[in-house]
């Protein structure tokens, strides 16, 4: 005769059901993390253990939750743009020869006349040279010819 009897055990907010299983069912209630009470020979828990207990220490123990953290997106750096096409808007119209040689060159861009010597900047590209046929320019690493 199989008598099932079941107690309410009040623990965190949560209701736990105890209840008398086959032995087979205790063992893994023993191995999953559930406290198991002492039972006598024919398996009926005893009120001195339910009375004994800690009532704030919960019967299941939770696993522990390992925090994952996403880092955000590493923003790509930003693209180096070549000469030619920072300088494309530049059109050499003559030379000055004198102290300073100076270059004349139009700005299709802003529809204006630089006149430029050896030395200054347009924007961040910089007049190098300034030859008989030609000017040197340069921005960082890369340089360009504007010829006439």
């Amino acid at each position: 005769m199989l008598i099932t009897a079941c107690f309410m055990v009040f623990g965190y907010g949560a209701f736990y059901e105890i209840a008398k299983h086959p032995p087979k069912a205790i063992q893994n209630a023993a191995t999953s993390g559930i406290e198991t009470l002492e039972r006598t020979q024919n398996g009926q828990i005893l009120l001195s253990d339910l009375t004994g207990r800690n009532l704030f220490k919960p019967l299941i123990t939770a696993p522990v939750a390992h925090k994952i953290v996403v880092l955000p997106p590493v923003a790509p750096p930003v693209p180096k743009i070549p000469i030619s096409q920072k300088a494309a808007r530049f059109h050499l119209v003559g030379i000055i020869p004198g102290d300073p040689t100076q270059a004349i060159i139009e700005d299709a861009q802003t529809h204006s006349t630089i006149y430029a010597a050896a030395g200054q900047k347009i924007d961040d590209i910089q007049v190098s040279k300034i030859l008989s046929d030609r000017v040197v320019l340069t921005c960082e690493d890369d340089q360009m010819d504007l010829m006439l």
